[in-house]
């Protein structure tokens, strides 16, 4: 895909003419201007499926896999705005340009699946963007196709954004999203490619498309498929230490972040069987889980941090000192 965003062939022309995905209806917007790059920036315009509509049509039929296909059609209606934005409005409102999508997703799945020669989405083996080396370091990596979470894993998801809260997602298809969401991996095998795609080893892509990834252009906080950790969990605080990329998504019953830290060449992965409104549980895990890491990995005192929620991507983390008893309670 960040060969593709680099090369002259950009849009998602081909893919359309293949039949792959019918072109939303050019009301305002047209789809056709859409590129490989609009995608991996989250500047599509493209409409996402994964709302309360959706969540309800899934619970009420548990079993049922929806295909990606199906996804489409969910999500075909006219663009929220020009593709590659911001661009100013008439409505008065502040310029629109970024909407988190997963159907963005989910179109670069179809793309590197029709590069690979699948004949349908089905077809495309998800683990053949894994080097063969990281591979065998990822124990447990899996992809889901079909079925229910509990056949992917005994970890019970709990949906507290629903309306039926808490609702158990066991038995709910685990297929959601297909490239948007439908891996399935211990914490560990997430932090080795966490660290081996953004690491000084270059393991997945050459430096320079990595150095794509992390380019956060006008204040963005997202780049191509990454996000901007540091900013977005609030460590800017920490300097360079803080400097941090990664990604933080939930699906439907877990929430989970990777984080990666180039000053000290650290990947941290957090998973969660909890998904709220908010995804605040892995960043505020990730404050004091990574402040405590680096107080040991320095050698210095250990310090007190906490987690401000600020937003459904946002928030801010905050380090005090350790009084002298509550350090050596910890110590103890």
């Amino acid at each position: 895909m960040l060969k593709l965003a680099k090369a002259p062939y950009q849009s998602m022309e081909e893919l359309f003419r293949a039949g792959r995905w019918s072109i939303p209806p050019a009301i305002e917007y047209n789809a056709s201007d859409i590129t490989v790059r609009h995608l991996l920036s989250m500047l599509s315009g493209i409409r996402d499926f994964d709302t309360a509509g959706y969540r309800d049509f899934q619970y009420a039929i548990p079993s049922l896999d929806v295909s990606p296909l199906q996804v489409f059609d969910w999500a075909h209606g006219p663009l929220m705005f020009k593709p590659g934005g911001p661009i100013a409005n008439s409505t008065g409102r502040p310029p629109v340009g970024f909407n988190y999508c997963s159907v963005n997703f989910m179109l670069l799945g179809y793309i590197l699946a029709y590069f690979s020669g699948a004949q349908n989405w089905l077809d495309y083996d998800q683990a053949s963007v894994v080097p063969a080396a990281l591979r065998a370091r990822m124990e447990g990596l899996a992809f889901s196709k079909s079925g229910s979470c509990s056949k992917m894993t005994r970890v019970h998801g709990y949906d507290m954004a629903s309306v039926r809260k808490p609702y158990d997602v066991s038995n709910i298809s685990c297929l959601g999203g297909w490239t948007a969401g439908n891996v399935v991996m211990p914490t560990l095998a997430a932090a080795e490619w966490s660290r081996a795609l953004w690491g000084p080893r270059s393991e997945v892509v050459p430096r320079d498309l990595v150095d794509e990834m992390v380019s956060f252009q006008n204040g963005s906080a997202y780049g191509l498929a990454t996000m901007n950790m540091g900013r977005m969990s609030g460590l800017g605080f920490l300097g360079d230490y803080g400097v941090a990329v990664g990604h933080l998504g939930d699906t439907y019953g877990y929430t989970s972040i990777v984080t990666y830290f180039p000053k000290i060449d650290v990947a941290i992965a957090i998973a969660t069987n909890h998904e709220d409104n908010v995804q605040a549980g892995p960043r505020a895990l990730l404050c004091t889980a990574y402040n405590r890491a680096l107080d040991i990995m320095l050698g210095r005192a250990l310090r007190n941090c906490s987690y401000v929620n600020g937003g459904y991507f946002m928030g801010g983390c905050k380090c005090e000192a350790h009084s002298g008893a509550a350090r050596a309670e910890i110590l103890i």
